[in-house]
């Protein structure tokens, strides 16, 4: 019997990471999402992807997208601490896909990292957009 659904991706794999347009602005959008309980694709997706978004020329509002992925103390230090990065100034974050007990644990390190501008938590990715922007 042939199956009739998609062929599965890899972990990880479904989107990269990118600049969007959005309303007369800019926004990079760090894909960490469908990396399920992979911590070590993740952590390795966030250092391959830091020194685009630390970029000056890269837009100072960033989504972080982390639906279907496992969050851990590890991942949630390693995002922190991009978003607290001194080279870069960034004014606005959203991160995308949370739950509320991961948030709370996110808000907790991102407090710990010194984030001093304001980061937002949604379930909705356009309203995330619209946020930042």
């Amino acid at each position: 019997m042939q199956s009739n659904s998609a062929p599965q991706l890899p972990l990880g794999t479904k989107t990269h990471s990118m600049k969007l347009a959005f309303h007369g602005g800019e926004i990079y959008f760090l894909h960490l999402d469908a990396f399920g309980p992979r911590e070590d694709l993740v952590l390795e997706r966030i250092a391959a992807d830091a020194p685009t978004m630390l970029r000056p020329s890269y837009p100072a509002f960033v989504g972080i997208n982390i639906d279907e992925t496992a969050l851990t103390p590890r991942i949630m230090e390693a995002v922190a601490n991009v978003l607290a990065d001194a080279r870069k100034v960034f004014r606005k974050a959203a991160i995308v896909g949370c739950g509320r007990k991961d948030q709370r644990a996110f808000e907790k390190t991102l407090q710990a990292a010194e984030v001093t501008y304001p980061v937002a938590f949604f379930r909705d990715f356009e309203k995330a957009k619209e946020w930042l922007i």
